[in-house]
């Protein structure tokens, strides 16, 4: 069509060399954006298996919080430029999925919760990802089995799923006292205003980073907020509590600047109970994969994915979810 946007530059060439001060906004864009998005199925199923900040198991939890972005920035890396198969070399960010969430939920239920429960589902991923990677090695023959329709109804029903996700944050946070409350609504509108208006407000650049552009400005308005509204509220029982939107610094401000990464903090069990549904999802998730590797090719260069690339995309995702798990995070 002779109307048809046309868009060029390094943004929008594969094996382009983007200037400094457009990667390096553009990459803590995609940092910031994922960063709740990787860490919240980890304090769900934590939480599901007692390993919460309000126990002696509170550390533990941090660690676990630390390992989850070390391992998704590693593995996106891994995924970027490859090493032998290993890798689709394609710009798809790492981490964890949020379709994983039900399946762990229910064998955190079936074991009775605890470390032992936390330790099965590491041992289930670890040999759930080796079984990805092998589907990954044979992706060419059974490609046919993967088609558009298929790729993209499982991608739609995992972003439908997390439908939940947004509105438990929008309100707060599910655990908040002050779920709901017209501060946490406004603010949520606010941003989500903000980063509507910039996406199709504006072209280019600043339109890529409309995601970052709605933290800064959510930021920004909730320390106006802490200025001139009550941070505390009082519950039904009588307790004070503090809100939700209120910026809290302090666990920032104790934490060390550098701290070593832990292998293997949870030890590891093999449980049939918790291998066999998690083997069932590591193939839903090798189809995620391929739809989302085959979204962004056909979205970004306009071709379809090669075999390669979606071969070694899913070899990545499952080998990244085995070491992974030797970090103890999903």
């Amino acid at each position: 069509m002779e109307n048809e946007k046309k868009f060029t530059g390094p943004a929008y060439e594969f094996e382009a060399k983007m200037p400094l001060k457009q990667a390096i906004p553009l990459g803590l864009q995609h940092v910031l954006a994922m960063f709740v998005g990787n860490l919240t199925p980890l304090l769900i199923i934590t939480g599901a298996c007692g390993i919460t900040g309000g126990n002696d198991l509170a550390q533990l939890q941090i660690e676990l919080l630390q390992n989850a972005m070390l391992v998704a920035g590693l593995i996106t890396l891994l995924q970027l430029f490859s090493v032998g198969p290993v890798g689709g070399k394609v710009p798809i960010i790492m981490g964890t999925s949020s379709g994983f969430i039900g399946v762990f939920n229910s064998v955190a239920a079936t074991m009775g919760g605890g470390i032992l429960a936390y330790g099965a589902i590491m041992g289930a991923s670890i040999i759930g990802g080796l079984f990805e990677s092998v589907l990954g090695c044979f992706l060419k023959p059974l490609r046919r089995f993967f088609p558009s329709v298929v790729t993209g109804t499982v991608v739609l029903s995992i972003g439908l799923s997390l439908i939940g996700v947004g509105v438990n944050s929008f309100g707060g946070g599910s655990s908040a006292q002050d779920f709901g409350s017209m501060e946490n609504m406004l603010l949520a509108i606010f941003v989500l205003i903000v980063i509507l208006a910039v996406k199709h407000g504006t072209k280019g650049y600043l339109s890529s980073s409309s995601i970052l552009v709605g933290i800064i400005a959510g930021y920004a308005v909730a320390f106006i907020m802490g200025l001139v509204l009550p941070h505390t509220g009082i519950a039904a029982d009588g307790t004070e509590y503090t809100k939700a939107w209120v910026l809290n610094w302090d666990k920032v401000a104790r934490a060390s600047w550098i701290s070593i990464p832990a292998i293997v903090p949870v030890k590891i069990v093999f449980d049939m109970r918790a291998i066999l549904p998690v083997l069932i999802m590591f193939i839903v998730t090798a189809v995620e994969t391929v739809g989302d590797i085959s979204g962004v090719v056909e979205g970004g260069m306009d071709r379809e994915a090669t075999d390669k690339e979606l071969s070694g995309g899913v070899i990545c995702d499952g080998l990244g979810s085995s070491i992974a798990a030797l970090f103890g995070v999903l």
